[in-house]
């Protein structure tokens, strides 16, 4: 089962129905994604980190209480080490810092994956974790 860690930007997505660009709707495209994730196709990480730029959106505690009830779902917890890696990775990378903690919390959950819109801000980290859309999770092996 591939378990993602999933980016802000694609609950921001699924909660305001974001419009996107060219031909495909974001928000749509964000809904399907996290009905596979109800349905049981696949499992998710969370994290403190998460909760906490979420925290005005009522229908994120809702799903992950959805979720939790499937039984596919971890949640972590932000340590000191996890935000000193990600600040050093986004000195050495010159990278975003909250992108940089969402690849740290990914990897020490185990995360099969990145699922993101903007795969641009996670490209430093391809070589060490898949970064993809959520109309493409379903193309990693």
């Amino acid at each position: 089962m591939k378990i993602p860690y999933v980016d802000t930007n694609i609950y921001i997505d699924d909660y305001d129905d974001r419009p996107g660009r060219g031909f495909i709707h974001q928000g749509k495209e964000a809904k399907s994604f996290f009905h596979e994730i109800e349905s049981g196709l696949y499992g998710l990480i969370t994290s403190d980190h998460l909760d906490y730029q979420l925290r005005n959106y009522i229908q994120y505690q809702a799903f992950l209480k959805r979720v939790d009830a499937l039984g596919f779902h971890t949640h972590l917890t932000c340590t000191e080490e996890d935000r000193k890696l990600a600040r050093a990775e986004s000195r050495r990378l010159g990278v975003d810092y909250e992108d940089c903690l969402h690849f740290v919390l990914a990897m020490r959950g185990h995360a099969s994956c990145i699922i993101t819109q903007n795969e641009r801000h996670f490209a430093q980290f391809r070589d060490r974790i898949p970064v993809t859309r959520p109309r493409h999770i379903h193309l990693l092996i």
